[in-house]
């Protein structure tokens, strides 16, 4: 754009009569500011890298420094340094600067001084810096009642209130202050291991992994523990690279040896990708086009950003500990290039990703996110979109089908891009989506949320609501749209793929090895303060402000879906990409294409939420809600399959530099004596709620180790790649890595921008799903609300073991046991004058409580019927196992 302009401020020719030229002062005042204006973003830049290399220590320090030796220097200059040190360093300074004799006194010594300053300084800056890591090293706060501090951890919190309180905190100021990923002790990690299969395997089975450990610990284990220690201690995290390099980013290929529990599909579309909802409540009808400008100029809003560094750090809920912001580096910008064997990320910063690539119905347009030099407005980019929808162009078969490639097999991708798309102009295209800041699908689909109250949906699907049926899954085909699409409409390869229903309804695909689902929650949630004009309302709340993005002071939507705004302004730049492939190529394409359809077609998807009881009501039931979940789901499991399942939950270890997750494992003696208590006739009651106590004291406990680095399974799969790296053969790594996990869950993280959520339930999001991670298991997310429960769940079609409407259903019928038990026992309760002393009462995090509150009588008891959990094949113990 620059040089274009250049061509226009300044032209001349020659002719018979001299040389005559044009010379244009308000387009070279343009060039100008422009030129500026990067510079100072530049050097915005470098001071912010600075700032964050030397915090908690500022420049208000430097200063403070610099003052002292100046004043020290001018009337003690011995105090300092040495008097003859001074005078031979004042010498030089008149030898070689000219200008030095020049300054009165003390600016002479604030030149003299100030280099020294800096290096005192910066070594100061390194003792506060170690001083804040030693700090975060303490992790004895997460495993106490936030309401019962002991007074280590009081004199902890106020010595990082006064290390880091007075000063200015950028996005990455904690990343060098973040302490490392502990290294587990070996004994202890298998000691836990073997506690968490013992509930799952027979007496056989566990005898033979038991004499597999004792063999480990003696021969190979040492060894091999040796090594993860030296790794350790020589890098930033001894686990996230080989994770992201052989647990992300060597998947989505065929395996070498399939077993019956591999995924019939490999790729990313179904095994790793996962998707994000957008805002549920979204009461104002919106368009398409508008909606879709809005939400890409909020993205290009964060994303420059996140790349200034301006804003802070995400921080625990006690606001004093800081996470790990690594992974926000790579949200936008980035994409999975594949290459045979493994893939590797490509992220592309700053102007160079300032475009972003939209796909609508088979065609490809690359969107300019600035405009002579600064970012483009909504409007202008309303005005695009509704170009693009307004276009009437068709694509060929092979245009619309080529994102099938990037949801299969990684290494037939690789293969495809090096032959058709690494020359001309399909190599020229292809750049662009790798270096897009995000890929923008306009669906021409309508989707719907499904069982909402009347008083959250939009006026405009208001009418659907009237003709609803309840036995339409709704909400399932969006969700599954999200996920899969049809195969060749999402772009699997992006971070970000946003997605924008004909209605306005909307929804992310994301790509896994970039980064974890709390990353794109936080965008939703930061997306959603300006979507649903939170801002303006009264009592609008905010703990992580600086995260906001710019609004206009104004309602983001008219009446009639438009957005707000002068509507006089022009369109953004825009150009359609056309791609040139060869008959060949197009055939390749259309064989990956029908392989993508099976492929979609093969998961089926039950999302839906629990309107019956949310966060509130568990927590009234002294339950911790996630541990409640889970416990219900190891009930539901049970029922449906007869037998305990390895189950995974993810944890996040980011309290350490470049921290990713960890798995808790929710099987326990603990947990498996409550459900046999719970398949009781009749119920005792009693014992029924005292098991539920302490299964879910010993879960929530696991879920804290798992957060503070002492997990089970990332210690194990760091000891396998090192024992494959020194070609050391493991009997007991290799038969616990092959392990599969038969029930794979996660919880969304809610309210992470701080929100006042009371005064604006429509900023809360559904939360987000993924594909299961075995052929005969499920995948099962879910997300909390006050009153509701958002439960995402998927297995393969194909399984006679598995279906996901079934097991959503016994989830619920298994959530409304629990409640009942809990709700009769509190009653017992509450009917003595003092507690029985078989009915103890912790609370969420296992401290006794003083008194269980008294639950209102429609929350009391419930009853879930459905005449659909009826089992879809007779289950084998036997035949599940294998």
């Amino acid at each position: 754009m620059a040089e274009a302009s250049s061509a226009v401020a300044f032209q001349f020719y020659v002719a018979d009569d001299g040389i005559h030229y044009q010379f244009s002062p308000k387009v070279f005042y343009i060039i100008a500011r422009m030129f500026f204006k990067e510079y100072a973003k530049r050097f915005a830049r470098l001071s912010n890298k600075i700032r964050s290399g030397t915090f908690p220590s500022s420049l208000l320090h430097l200063l403070i420094i610099e003052t002292i030796f100046v004043l020290y220097s001018i009337y003690y200059p011995g105090v300092v340094w040495p008097v003859d040190a001074l005078f031979h360093y004042i010498d030089f300074a008149y030898r070689f600067l000219p200008w030095y004799a020049t300054l009165n006194s003390p600016l002479q010594m604030f030149c003299v001084t100030f280099p020294v300053a800096i290096v005192v300084w910066f070594l100061y800056s390194l003792l506060l810096n170690y001083c804040l890591t030693f700090l975060l090293r303490y992790q004895a706060w997460v495993f106490e009642n936030p309401k019962q501090l002991s007074w280590k951890t009081r004199i902890w919190a106020v010595c990082i209130k006064i290390l880091c309180g007075y000063s200015t905190e950028l996005l990455y100021s904690y990343q060098r202050a973040l302490p490392k990923l502990p290294l587990p002790n070996l004994n202890s990690t298998i000691t836990k291991y073997l506690a968490s299969v013992k509930p799952i395997l027979s007496e056989t089975e566990y005898e033979e992994i038991e004499e597999l450990s004792k063999n480990f610990l003696k021969n190979e284990g040492t060894k091999l523990q040796r090594f993860l220690t030296l790794r350790s201690w020589i890098t930033q995290n001894y686990i996230t690279d080989w994770w992201e390099d052989y647990v992300y980013l060597a998947s989505g290929r065929k395996p070498t040896n399939p077993t019956d529990n591999t995924s019939p599909y490999p790729g990313l579309m179904i095994n790793s990708n996962y998707y994000v909802l957008g805002i549920i409540i979204d009461k104002a009808p919106v368009r398409q086009a508008s909606k879709a400008a809005s939400i890409s100029q909020l993205f290009l809003q964060w994303k420059s950003k996140l790349e200034s560094e301006i804003t802070g750090p995400m921080k625990t809920p006690n606001k004093l500990v800081p996470l790990c912001m690594s992974q926000y580096k790579r949200l936008f910008g980035t994409t999975r290039i594949p290459k045979k064997g493994q893939d590797y990320l490509m992220q592309t910063t700053g102007r160079k990703s300032g475009h972003f690539v939209v796909f609508r119905e088979g065609k490809y347009y690359k969107v300019d996110g600035y405009h002579r030099g600064r970012l483009v407005t909504a409007k202008q980019l309303e005005k695009t979109m509704e170009e693009i929808l307004a276009d009437t162009r068709q694509a060929s078969d092979a245009e619309r089908h080529l994102a099938s490639f990037t949801a299969l097999d990684r290494d037939e991708w690789a293969e495809f891009r090096e032959k058709y798309t690494s020359t001309g102009v399909n190599k020229q295209l292809m750049d662009t989506i790798d270096t897009a800041a995000f890929f923008l699908v306009l669906e021409s689909e309508i989707r719907h949320y499904g069982n909402l109250p009347d008083e959250l949906y939009r006026k405009d699907t208001l009418q659907f609501k009237k003709t609803y049926d309840p036995n339409h899954p709704y909400y399932s085909e969006y969700c599954k749209s999200l996920l899969t699409g049809n195969g060749s409409n999402r772009w699997f390869d992006k971070s970000v793929t946003l997605i924008v229903f004909e209605n306005g309804v909307t929804g992310m695909n994301c790509e896994h090895s970039f980064g974890d689902a709390p990353v794109l929650g936080h965008l939703c949630e930061v997306v959603s303060i300006i979507e649903t004009d939170y801002l303006l309302m009264p009592k609008a709340k905010i703990t992580f402000n600086r995260f906001m993005l710019k609004d206009n002071g104004q309602k983001r939507y008219t009446e009639d879906g438009y957005l707000s705004g002068d509507g006089n302004v022009t369109t953004g730049k825009y150009e359609r990409m056309e791609w040139n492939f060869s008959e060949e190529a197009a055939r390749k394409i259309e064989i990956q294409n029908e392989i993508a359809v099976l492929s979609a077609n093969s998961i089926s998807m039950k999302v839906e939420y629990f309107p019956h009881f949310g966060r509130e009501t568990i927590k009234q039931c002294n339950c911790s809600p996630d541990a409640f979940l889970q416990m219900s789901m190891q009930l539901a499991s049970y029922k449906s399959m007869g037998r305990f399942s390895l189950t995974y939950e993810s944890a996040m270890t980011r309290l350490f530099r470049e921290g990713r997750t960890e798995t808790v494992r929710p099987v326990t003696a603990e947990s498996c004596k409550f459900v046999k208590t719970m398949i009781q006739d009749p119920i005792n009651v009693v014992e029924a709620y005292n098991a539920l106590q302490t299964a879910m004291k010993v879960h929530v406990n696991i879920a804290k180790e798992a957060g503070v680095g002492q997990g089970i399974d990332r210690h194990l799969f760091a000891l396998f790649v090192v024992s494959k790296g020194k070609e050391i053969d493991s009997p007991f790594l290799n038969k616990v890595i092959v392990e599969p996990w038969k029930l794979s869950t996660s919880q969304t993280p809610t309210n992470q921008s701080g929100i006042n959520q009371t005064i604006c339930p429509e900023c809360s999001t559904g939360g987000g799903g993924f594909g299961p991670v075995t052929r005969h298991g499920y995948g099962v997310s879910y997300i909390f609300t006050a009153e509701r429960i958002s439960i995402h769940v998927s297995s393969f079609k194909d399984s006679p073991y598995t279906d996901a409407v079934k097991f959503y259903h016994q989830i619920c019928e298994a959530m409304v046991q629990v409640k009942n038990v809990c709700s009769e026992a509190i009653a017992l309760q509450s009917s003595c004058d003092e507690t029985p002393a078989n009915l103890p009462q912790p609370n969420s995090n296992g401290h006794p409580s003083k008194r269980a509150p008294k639950l209102s009588k429609k929350f009391r008891y419930m009853s879930y019927n459905d005449s659909i959990l009826e089992p879809k094949a007779p289950i084998s113990a036997t035949n599940y196992a294998n």
